[in-house]
């Protein structure tokens, strides 16, 4: 009975530490093979980088040649509306001419 009683005591404690190994060996394996794949995706990474900076750039060119026309047809448009309001006041009708004001109301009593 006492063989018994060692191996069962052995297998208990080997067991656990069997499973432990295990799991540390699969913890540790992972990562190791994940850095053999690591420069090709180091390398996507920095191509679509790049790609990325490439159109940033674009758009910021677009972005300043939209903003410089914006702000030239402002300014058309604020020289275009000094010359109507200008047209405006010196084609109104002065005092004394054109034709007569009308004629003011007056309110009607109620019955």
């Amino acid at each position: 009975m006492k063989i018994n009683d060692k191996t069962s005591s052995l297998t208990t404690v080997q067991i656990p530490i069997a499973l432990l190994v295990l799991t540390l060996s699969f913890l540790f394996l992972f990562p190791i093979t994940g850095f053999s794949q690591s420069p090709e995706a180091a390398k996507r990474q920095l191509a679509n980088a790049r790609k990325q900076i490439a159109i940033m750039k674009e758009n910021e060119k677009l972005h300043d040649l939209l903003v410089r026309h914006r702000l030239e047809s402002f300014n058309m448009n604020d020289e275009e509306l000094k010359r109507f309001e200008k047209q405006r006041d010196e084609s109104r009708v002065k005092p004394g001419f054109g034709p007569p004001p009308p004629p003011k109301s007056t309110p009607v009593p109620a019955p």
